[in-house]
């Protein structure tokens, strides 16, 4: 099934609408579109920075900027270093980044495409889950998600012809499992907290 290009172009204007106003909805969608792994890439460069922005990666970035906006006009103050954990992790992604500069030019984009990723989506989560409403939203988004994609597994297995390892939509099986095996355990507690 083929969308036409201007099918596409009104959805990409609705989406980038809807993560300007309401970047929590950015936030759902990223989690819903990170399990699909077989997205084309829409831009192979950005800035001459960025490398293969594919549509989840283009819908962090909006967000974030969304972010940004509605950081800068509500004039809410983010306390990223208070915690021990946000700041090992802000050294691990620096640490990271920095340690993708021995490689290749190709490959060091490619890394610091991945991990300013990774830097923008932890500032995301950080502004927008700030309530146990918000955390509940996200929480939930995570397990449909993912419940989705264990459905299409289970159809590529018995659907196959051979015997196979099912991997959904992900890259392959060890990404599906490694995305799955956190989401169990959310899922129950879920189940048993929830009215």
């Amino acid at each position: 099934m083929e969308f036409s290009p201007f099918l596409i172009i009104v959805i990409g204007i609705l989406i980038t609408g809807l993560a300007l106003i309401k970047p929590l909805i950015g936030l759902v969608l990223i989690i819903f579109f990170i399990s699909v792994a077989r997205f084309p890439t829409v831009l192979p460069s950005f800035l001459g920075i960025f490398t293969n922005l594919s549509v989840v990666k283009l819908l962090g970035g909006i967000t974030f900027v969304s972010v940004l906006i509605h950081g800068m006009v509500g004039k809410k103050k983010m306390r990223i270093f208070e915690t021990k954990e946000a700041r090992f992790f802000i050294f691990y992604l620096i640490w990271v980044v920095i340690s993708g500069f021995t490689q290749p030019s190709s490959f060091t984009r490619e890394t610091f495409t991945k991990y300013a990723s990774f830097a923008m989506l932890f500032y995301i989560t950080l502004y927008l889950v700030d309530s146990p409403k918000n955390f509940r939203i996200v929480l939930w988004s995570c397990i449909i998600s993912m419940l989705a994609a264990a459905g299409l597994a289970v159809f590529q297995h018995f659907s196959a012809e051979d015997v196979i390892r099912a991997r959904s939509a992900f890259i392959d099986s060890n990404y599906f499992n490694f995305y799955l095996l956190p989401i169990i355990p959310v899922a129950f507690y879920r189940m048993f907290d929830e009215n």
